[in-house]
């Protein structure tokens, strides 16, 4: 028995590590399959084109370097998305880019995401709330929507996850390259939208180990800011130099030089970065009280908790004094939000159930109620589609497909549950994880039918259609109060967008026969203009009832 031992350990470790990275395996592929399906079935909305024209342009052009939309400078966002872009077209062998390929890097940045999520939450709290948060992370209203979408806001939040994966190795395990690593994070995370964030995530890490009174001494060898600020400028700054040199001041006057992102007192009591980004953390609301407990639990096992909620509150507070309001500026705090989140189901809420013997946890309720909510809502979108005309059959078949295979594991579970064990710890955790199953099954049954997005795209995409069919190569075609960049990037030919003034001298010169003109005007709009055009008139091409929200556009004919 004595020889066997030793044996019998080794061959249990091996079995835990095998379960467990079978475990993150089958995560990363649900992530995979939350994040991919769907991508093709919904058009682009204006600023994906942004990023797939601009892409398209660098890569017809051979220049890397300057960005540029419809011939001309786009000084928004640094290149990093362009360029991933340019190389998922290139890996397909397009010979043009598509919104696929733009959406591909945000997928695959998402399913990464996931990755670094579970590395957090194991390295900090053991390898059942990593493995929680993974699966919490992958069925997040924000990991789903962002994955969908060509915008670099899905490859930023994917740095910024491994920075702080980087961070909680350099600090854990004691690894000089992990802080490296996460210095070069820093700097892909500047290429690709900026060093705000980042800055924010250092500011917090500074502030979480001046905090743990045991690692203040090592606040240097972990952060090492001079060498690590060296690796992050040598990855950053020589684009920023070849830009300027390309462009020259012009630089310092565009959204590249930090505009807006300046500092201010007015909007820093606006609550907006502590309340509105909870929407990408849907449908985990049971968690969020029940972690706001755990962070402000005294002792060593709350650590974990007010480590997160830290870094949350950190980067809330910075953003509030800039002068943007976006909720997904939160997107790369989702990591944390979910380890945080996962922490507070393995420890605060096994501690309440057990504290008050909920019985309606006990037999399954958190399952049951989040499958409930998870196929009611399926069910509601269903509805408000077939009413609306706006589902053919086969998307209907998807989504009564997706409503029956739910339903399913959500019996089979219940069926082969024990659940004396369900307020256990261990119990809780495959509640909600089966929880979680549900929810990512909405996301790709819902996204597989394009049910889970606003019929507007699709109004846009009849758009293009009537000025492709309708209007001769000859007209031009103009646009007032109506953002017309994915109707362009579709009906493939330039849309200007132009102001009252300028609408008004064109359509006197289609008036005086000097030029053919189209004008997309939202409807409601429209006898406004036709007074200010006059003596011009506007003859209706087609009318689409959704463009933006519920707002009816129309195609016209300037006579």
């Amino acid at each position: 028995m004595s020889g066997e031992f030793p044996i019998t350990i080794l061959a249990g470790r091996l079995s835990r590590v095998c379960n467990f990275r079978v475990c993150c395996a089958v995560i990363l592929l649900l992530g995979a399959v939350v994040a991919m399906v769907g991508q093709s079935r919904v058009p682009l909305e204006a600023h994906e084109v942004y990023v797939v024209s601009t892409a398209e342009h660098m890569r017809e052009s051979g220049d890397w370097i300057v960005p540029r939309f419809n011939d001309e400078l786009r000084l928004k966002k640094p290149p990093m998305n362009y360029w991933l872009t340019g190389l998922a077209g290139k890996l397909a062998g397009a010979d043009s880019l598509e919104a696929s390929h733009g959406r591909m890097v945000s997928a695959t940045a998402a399913v990464a995401l996931a990755g670094m999520t579970i590395l957090i939450g194991t390295v900090l709290c053991g390898q059942s709330v990593g493995l929680l948060a993974g699966i919490l992370c992958v069925s997040t209203r924000g990991f789903f929507i962002y994955s969908h979408n060509a915008r670099p806001d899905m490859l930023y939040a994917l740095w910024g996850a491994v920075m702080m994966a980087m961070f909680v190795l350099a600090w854990r395990r004691r690894s000089v390259w992990a802080s490296y690593g996460m210095w070069a994070a820093f700097g892909l995370a500047t290429l690709t939208k900026g060093p705000h964030v980042p800055a924010m995530l250092i500011g917090a890490f500074a502030i979480t180990l001046t905090m743990h009174r045991p690692s203040r001494g090592r606040l240097l060898r972990v952060m090492r800011p001079v060498t690590g600020l060296l690796v992050a400028a040598a990855i950053a700054l020589p684009w920023w130099g070849m830009l300027y040199l390309e462009i020259g001041d012009r630089l310092f006057e565009s959204q590249l030089a930090g505009s807006r992102y300046m500092l201010g007192w007015s909007n820093v009591l606006d609550p907006y970065f502590f309340t509105h980004p909870f929407q990408w953390l849907m449908p985990w609301v049971i968690l969020w009280p029940v972690a706001a407990a755990t962070a402000v639990h005294r002792g060593r096992m709350g650590y974990p908790a007010r480590m997160m909620a830290l870094w949350i509150v950190v980067a809330a507070i910075a953003l509030s004094f800039g002068g943007g309001k976006r909720s997904f500026y939160m997107l790369p705090l989702l990591p944390a939000a979910c380890v945080w989140m996962a922490y507070a189901a393995r420890r605060g809420l096994s501690w309440l159930a057990a504290g008050r013997r909920l019985g309606w946890v006990r037999r399954g309720g958190l399952l049951i109620g989040h499958a409930l909510a998870a196929i009611g809502f399926l069910s509601v979108l269903w509805y408000i589609r077939w009413a609306d005309d706006g589902m053919d059959v086969g998307d209907q078949w998807i989504v009564a497909s997706g409503l029956a295979v739910m339903a399913v594991f959500v019996i089979g579970v219940m069926m082969a549950t024990r659940w004396r064990d369900a307020l256990t710890p261990r119990g809780l955790q495959r509640q909600l994880a089966a929880a979680a199953v549900v929810f990512s099954m909405l996301f790709i049954f819902g996204g597989a039918a394009a049910a889970m997005w606003s019929e507007s795209r699709w109004g846009r995409l009849e758009i293009s259609r009537m000025i492709r069919e309708d209007l001769s190569p000859e007209v031009a075609v103009i646009s007032y109060a109506a953002n017309p960049r994915s109707i362009q990037f579709y009906c493939e030919r330039i849309i200007h967008p132009t102001t009252l003034a300028e609408l008004k001298a064109r359509c006197a010169d289609a008036h005086q026969g000097k030029q053919q003109l189209a004008l997309i005007l939202p409807q409601m709009m429209q006898d406004m203009i036709v007074s200010t055009i006059s003596p011009a008139s506007l003859e209706p091409v087609g009318t689409v009832p959704d463009c933006s929200g519920d707002q009816a556009w129309t195609l016209y004919r300037v006579k």
